[in-house]
């Protein structure tokens, strides 16, 4: 699934993180080497 973001903040980088990374254009997002998405789907906040 993908988030329409409004225009101009393509490319705008909020803050840098060693945890985790998003590569929107391939639908990608990891939280400490795990798939972020499978996270959200299968644990609770508590276990992540």
């Amino acid at each position: 699934m993908l988030i329409d973001a409004p225009k101009g903040l393509k490319d705008v980088v909020v803050t840098t993180t060693l945890i985790g990374d998003v590569n929107g254009a391939a639908g990608y997002y990891h939280y400490r080497e795990h798939d972020a998405i499978e996270l959200a789907r299968t644990r609770t906040f508590e276990e992540v």
